[in-house]
């Protein structure tokens, strides 16, 4: 392992034991059947990297069905979370940086320590109304005409809906 991957396993408390585990588990779980939001998601991910400049298509296909699996034995394991789109970009980083198995124990400590929140409903959309507020009072300073660029009438309606996307 490189020393960043150390370094993440020590942070998230993830032992050598966790990762043999993990791989039988991973190995194990067969055939998932990809939720459509989390194949789309993956069909999407991995663009942009310059590391993947010379990345053949096929490689890539490889990767984002990786991802697709990793995210959705994630939620088969943790049935209370709901998928939000954005994991992914998370996903795509740690499988890059760390390889299939790690990743996955990576995105799941970290989900579980720190996005936990974004992953259940209820939490969910009490903090999009909080950030959806913070980004209102940015724009209104930033970009004063952001209503008349979204579409939102005078009387606000609808604005927190249109602007959902920038929270994520």
């Amino acid at each position: 392992f490189s020393l960043r991957s150390k370094v993440y396993m020590a942070l998230l408390e993830i032992s050598e034991q966790d990762m043999e585990n993990n791989e039988m588990a991973l190995g194990m779980g067969g055939c998932l059947v990809l939720d459509d939001v989390i194949a789309n998601d993956s069909h999407r991910s991995f663009l942009g990297f310059q590391e993947l400049k010379g990345v053949s298509e096929a490689d890539l296909k490889g990767k984002r069905t990786e991802l697709g699996y990793i995210l959705q034995y994630f939620f088969k394991r943790h049935k209370v979370f709901s998928y939000y789109q954005g994991l992914n970009n998370f996903g795509e980083l740690f499988l890059l940086t760390f390889g299939r198995s790690l990743a996955y124990l990576v995105l799941e400590k970290y989900c579980l320590k720190y996005l936990r929140k974004y992953l259940t409903n209820e939490d969910f959309e009490h903090e999009i109304k909080n950030q959806t507020g913070i980004v209102l009072q940015i724009l209104e300073k930033e970009v004063p005409e952001y209503k008349m660029i979204f579409s939102i009438d005078e009387k606000g309606e609808k604005g927190p809906e249109k602007l959902g996307f920038i929270v994520s």
